[in-house]
C-alpha cells in the first residue's frame, strides 16, 4: 500500500472538516439529553458525510490496495434517508422509528451490494482490471449510481422541505409570531445542505460535459467546511422548540357543545377589546387560554370554526387594527414604521409588511401617507 504525502491547502480543509463530523458524530450519540432519537439520526447524517471524505482520501492520496476501493461509496445513499428523518423528527414530538423507516435503507443495501458481487469477491487480478478501466474511461454503471444518488437525494430534500413548510404552518396555530421560533437551526441543517448539493450536481454536470469547474470544486469545499463548523457550533445550542410539537386534536371528538362555543367566544372577544394580549409578542394560545380561562384545546377550536382563522391570523388582526389607528393617529408621529410594528406586537418588519399589507392591500408607509395627507 502506497501514499501521496503531499498535502494542499485544501487537504487541510478537508481534513479540519473530517475531524469535526467524527467528533460531533461521536458527541451526538453519547447525549443522554435532549431529543435522543433526533441526536442520533443527525449524526449517521454527519457520520455518512465524514465516510465519504475518507472514500475521498482514498483515492486523492492514490492509496494503491485493490481492496479498499469502492468500499465506502454505499454511504453516499445515507445523505438523504437521515436528512429527512432528522427534519421528520425534530417537527414531531411524538417520533419514534418504525419498522418500515428500515426501507430506506434499501438503495444503500443495493448499491452495497453490487460493489461485493461485481468487485469486493473478485479475485486480486480481477480488481486490477475493473479498476484500470475505471481509470481509462467512464462505465455506464458509474454514470447509473451517481445519477440515482442525485436522484434519491433530491427526492428527500423535496419531502423535508414540505414537512418544514408544514410545521412553520402548524406553529401558526399555536404562536402569534413565528419570526422568532428559532427555526434557524433547522432552517440552516436543511438549506445549507440543499446550497452544498446544488454545487455538486452542477460540478457533476459540467464534468460531464468537459468542462472545467475548479472554481465549483473549491466552492464546494470551503461550504463543506463552514457547515461543518456551523453545524458543531450551533449544533450544540438546540433550541428548546425543537422538542417538537404536539398534532393538534381533531374537533371531531371534542366536547364543547354550542352554547358554551357562544359563551367563550364573547368572553374571549371581550378580553381582547379591553385586555389586548395582542401587544405581547411572545403570545401563545397557551397564554391566551390560561388568561381568559379556557382550555387552549377549545380556544384553538373556536377560533378556526367559529371565526374561519388560525390563531397567527387571529391575533394578527387585531395587531393590524391597532396599527391603522395609530398610523391615523397624527400625534403617534414621533413613531417610525419599526417603532410602531414592535408597539403593537410584531417582531420582524418583514412579517408586519406582510401581514399588514394582506388586510388592507398597502404597504404601512402607504396606509399612513394616505391617512396623514
Amino acid at each position: 500500500m502506497q501514499f501521496s504525502t503531499t498535502y494542499e491547502f485544501n487537504d487541510i480543509l478537508n481534513i479540519i472538516t473530517l475531524v469535526q463530523l467524527l467528533l460531533f458524530s461521536f458527541y451526538l450519540v453519547t447525549q443522554k439529553k435532549g431529543k435522543l432519537i433526533s441526536n442520533k439520526i443527525l449524526a449517521v447524517f454527519l457520520f455518512s458525510k465524514s465516510l465519504v471524505l475518507i472514500n475521498f482520501f482514498l483515492y486523492r492520496f492514490s492509496v494503491r490496495s485493490p481492496h479498499l476501493y469502492f468500499i465506502l461509496t454505499p454511504f453516499t445513499f445515507l445523505y438523504g434517508p437521515p436528512l429527512f428523518l432528522y427534519v421528520k423528527s425534530l417537527v414531531n414530538k411524538n417520533f419514534a422509528l418504525k419498522k418500515w423507516d428500515a426501507l430506506h435503507l434499501v438503495p444503500f443495501a443495493l448499491c452495497g451490494g453490487y460493489f461485493i458481487y461485481f468487485y469486493h469477491l473478485k479475485s486480486t487480478a480481477a480488481k486490477a482490471r475493473i479498476l484500470t478501466t475505471v481509470v481509462e474511461q467512464t462505465r455506464i454503471e458509474e454514470i447509473i449510481i451517481i445519477v440515482s444518488i442525485h436522484l434519491q437525494i433530491i427526492c428527500y430534500l423535496i419531502a423535508a422541505v414540505l414537512i418544514l413548510l408544514n410545521y412553520r404552518s402548524e406553529l401558526k396555530k399555536i404562536y402569534s409570531n413565528t419570526g422568532r421560533m428559532y427555526l434557524s437551526w433547522l432552517n440552516f441543517v436543511l438549506f445549507g445542505y440543499i446550497l452544498i448539493w446544488i454545487v455538486d450536481i452542477s460540478i457533476f454536470i459540467l464534468d460531464r460535459i468537459s468542462i472545467p469547474a475548479s472554481f465549483l470544486n473549491s466552492l464546494a469545499l470551503v461550504l463543506t467546511f463552514l457547515y461543518a463548523n456551523i453545524i458543531v457550533y450551533k449544533g450544540l445550542k438546540q433550541p428548546k422548540i425543537f422538542n417538537g410539537i404536539e398534532k393538534r386534536p381533531k374537533y371531531t371528538r371534542s366536547q364543547l357543545t354550542q352554547p358554551e362555543k357562544a359563551t367563550y367566544l364573547k368572553r374571549l372577544e371581550s378580553y381582547m377589546e379591553q385586555e389586548k394580549p395582542y401587544l405581547i409578542p411572545s403570545l401563545s394560545i397557551h397564554d391566551l387560554g390560561n388568561k381568559v380561562s379556557i382550555p387552549p384545546r377549545y380556544l384553538s377550536q373556536i377560533i378556526n370554526e367559529s371565526l374561519g382563522k388560525n390563531f397567527f391570523d387571529f391575533i394578527n388582526s387585531y395587531r393590524v387594527e391597532e396599527a391603522k389607528q395609530m398610523l391615523q393617529d397624527s400625534s403617534n408621529s414621533r413613531f417610525n414604521i419599526l417603532e410602531l410594528l414592535f408597539e403593537v406586537g410584531f417582531n420582524t418588519k418583514s412579517v408586519f409588511n406582510r401581514v399588514f399589507k394582506i388586510h388592507t392591500g398597502m404597504t404601512p408607509t402607504e396606509y399612513k401617507k394616505i391617512h396623514r395627507d
